[in-house]
Formats: structure tokens, sequence, C-alpha cells
């Protein structure tokens, strides 16, 4: 058996608060801020930028993306 799994066996057992906190603390530490990440993602939306600009990609209005999930 996983490690993994060995502790969702173990972590079943807490009450519903202590497994809510439990999801909090992991849930902040995934959403450490990661250098690599946040470059790779400052690249793209440089690309994209540029692309906009110099008309090789179009937009798409807020009212048509919400009108499509109506």
């Amino acid at each position: 058996m996983s490690t993994t799994q060995e502790l969702y066996q173990q972590l079943s057992q807490l009450m519903p608060l202590e497994k809510l906190q439990l999801a909090e603390m992991l849930l902040a530490d995934l959403d450490t801020p990661d250098p690599q990440i946040d470059a790779v993602w400052r690249d793209e939306a440089q690309k994209r930028w540029q692309a906009y600009k110099d008309g090789k990609m179009s937009s798409v209005s807020y009212d048509s993306i919400m009108q499509k999930y109506k």
C-alpha cells in the first residue's frame, strides 16, 4: 500500500472540522509562489499579448462567453 493511501486511511478517521483544517493547510501549501511557473505564465502572457497586437489572435467579449454558459 502506498504512503498516500495509508495517510488517507488515517486521515479519513478525523472529525469533519479537522479534515477542513487539514484541507486548508494543504491548499495554502500548494498556493506558494513558484518562480519557474510564474516565468512560464509571464512568457505565455507576453506571447499572447503580442499576437493580439499583431492581429494574429482575436479576442472574445465577456458577454459572448457568459452567454455560452448560461
